[in-house]
């Protein structure tokens, strides 16, 4: 996906966000906005990684494929880690509203089926609307984006080890079916922040922002 930007500007952003902490820690409205930076620098830093593995799939190179597909992996832990600092961004919260509308334990779990529906599949199994309202959340980070890529990740990985070509729509009917069963699942996320959102971004940065950014110049070379 192309980005209509130059992203390197936006890793500047971020760290001359970072900057004015001393001042701005505490500012609710600084938090979400680092937050959101934050991952928006992390998400254009993904689309580069999934480039080198569909490259490793291509090849044939299997180091290199689980070698980046881990990176990637762990960058949605990262993100996810993020996000969860911050009360705007929090999936259990989300589902935990929803429960509370209902009268009756019934009424609830379909309540909470109706939430974790609408900001994923947006109908059902084999819905048109397919990640229509996505989000990008704490808990779907970890809980349902990691693991719908982890799912992509194994069937591809043994493509490359058995030699065979990848079939979409046997794994795109797997990943739906795997969906499914989630947006009926009842396990719980945190319905509250965790972590503080300027020392984890803090620490992102540090871990990041190098690699990023050597990674955006090898790519125009």
């Amino acid at each position: 996906t192309d980005i209509p930007y130059n992203p390197v500007q936006l890793i500047d952003a971020w760290e001359s966000m970072l900057g004015a902490s001393s001042k701005l820690a505490e500012n609710d409205c600084y938090q979400y906005d680092l937050v959101l930076v934050g991952k928006q620098v992390l998400a254009n830093y993904a689309t580069l990684i999934q480039q080198k593995f569909i490259e490793d799939y291509e090849t044939r190179d299997s180091l290199a494929f689980r070698r980046n597909s881990d990176e990637f992996l762990m960058l949605i832990d990262d993100m996810d880690n993020l996000m969860a600092s911050h009360p705007a961004f929090l999936l259990g919260k989300w589902i935990n509203d929803a429960r509370k509308w209902g009268t009756s334990a019934e009424e609830a779990a379909l309540y909470e089926k109706n939430a974790r529906n609408l900001v994923t599949l947006w109908g059902g199994k084999d819905a048109f609307l397919h990640d229509y309202a996505g989000k990008q959340w704490a808990g779907l980070f970890k809980g349902f984006y990691k693991k719908r890529w982890q799912l992509f990740m194994d069937e591809v990985s043994d493509c490359i080890r058995t030699g065979r070509e990848y079939n979409h729509e046997i794994s795109d009917e797997r990943v739906r079916s795997w969906e499914w069963n989630w947006v009926n699942g009842t396990e719980p996320y945190p319905a509250d922040p965790q972590g503080d959102p300027v020392g984890i971004s803090e620490a992102l940065y540090e871990k990041y922002s190098e690699k990023i950014r050597t990674s955006y110049s090898s790519s125009k070379n």
